[in-house]
């Protein structure tokens, strides 16, 4: 069982926890360009460029999970 202390996720033993990783929503895994018709294609024509948020937010979302830890 995991609890809440400060900043930190600690276990019912009293260690500090480190949880990893960021889940996405399964939308935003394919490509911004998706076809539906054609998936895959033509591999050199796909991009992941704008996934999972436009590029031009890249900064504010990254910089909120480096501030989270």
């Amino acid at each position: 069982q995991l609890r809440a202390e400060g900043r930190h996720f600690v276990d019912g033993y009293g260690r500090v926890c480190s949880l990893r990783g960021v889940n996405l929503s399964g939308s935003c895994k394919t490509p911004a360009d998706h076809d539906h018709e054609n998936f895959p294609g033509d591999p050199r024509s796909v991009t992941f460029v704008g996934r999972p948020s436009p590029l031009e937010e890249a900064h504010e979302h990254f910089s909120r999970l480096r501030r989270w830890g």
